[in-house]
């Protein structure tokens, strides 16, 4: 338990939860099993502060791996009067280094660190508050290292990652002496992406269809991509075979749209020779994926 490092939670009418599956009916939470220690310790701080936080509708909570550091995202419909209060209350009771923010009528309020030190199969790299990263603790490296693995065959010539985030996987590829060009389109982390590099690797801040346009032309040993859960545009699914890398590995928390992305390229020669699911997302029924397809002939 305790594997989970982000969750978004909603405050409704003196109750502070999660949405029920498939309405806006807040469920209250007292404590949840999945969450860090901290994020729990950091629910009670917003129980003891619960008429101070009646103009907020929305709380993110994002753990380090190892507890060492909380950022805190709050949507309020005013000015939050008590943001000193709160954020030294979150400080002393989770015991970890805080950093609030607070969004409100187009503005931003922000107290202690903007970002936070994370780490990956040992090599550091900053998230932030609106960054995205594999949210099971435990289980993140094995995703990473097997990626890595996978991608070692194809180390001598240039790859393509889309879809980068912060450098989940391109940092460990880079550290080990992979030519990288990595796409990603969300300012954020693009910022941060290019923080966690070394200055010498290529980041194209740019939707993955526009980035594909420019590099029509250019040849790739293997593309990795990590796409949402939606899986792949058609225009995508299109460029990446024309550009016929030789291999293509896919990371998905979502079988059915990976199958059909990957049904495309099967048609373009592109056979499957490597599957394997990880359990991010305990009792539940997502379950993320990481497979391989090489091109044939």
């Amino acid at each position: 338990m305790e594997y989970r490092t982000r969750a978004k939670l909603r405050v409704f009418k003196g109750q502070i939860g999660f949405y029920q599956e498939k309405s806006h009916q807040v469920v209250p939470l007292g404590h949840c099993p999945v969450m860090t220690s901290n994020m729990n310790k950091g629910l009670l701080v917003f129980y003891h502060h619960l008429k101070e936080l009646k103009k907020v509708g929305e709380i993110d909570l994002f753990a380090r791996g190892d507890e060492g550091a909380l950022l805190v995202s709050m949507k309020s419909r005013e000015r939050l009067e008590a943001i000193h209060n709160i954020f030294h209350a979150l400080k002393e009771d989770t015991g970890t280094r805080v950093g609030l923010r607070v969004l409100w009528k187009g503005k931003v309020s922000h107290l202690g660190p903007k970002a936070m030190e994370e780490e990956i199969l040992g090599h550091k790299l900053l998230v932030g508050h609106d960054t995205f990263f594999q949210n099971n603790r435990y289980l993140r490296d094995k995703l990473a290292a097997t990626v890595l693995e996978q991608a070692r065959p194809w180390m001598e010539g240039p790859m393509l990652e889309l879809y980068a985030g912060v450098g989940t996987f391109t940092v460990p590829l880079a550290k080990e002496g992979a030519k990288v060009t990595a796409v990603e389109g969300h300012t954020p982390s693009a910022r941060l992406l290019r923080e966690n590099l070394p200055p010498e690797m290529d980041v194209l801040e740019t939707s993955c269809e526009k980035a594909l346009e420019k590099l029509a032309d250019s040849n790739f040993s293997l593309i990795i991509l990590d796409p949402p859960r939606t899986g792949c545009t058609p225009p995508v699914r299109q460029a990446i075979g024309n550009l016929a890398p030789q291999a293509i590995i896919y990371i998905s928390c979502d079988p059915a749209t990976m199958a059909r992305d990957m049904a495309q390229w099967k048609e373009k020669g592109y056979r499957l020779t490597f599957l394997q699911p990880l359990d991010m997302f305990p009792h539940t029924g997502h379950v993320e994926m990481v497979g391989l397809m090489v091109r044939e002939g």
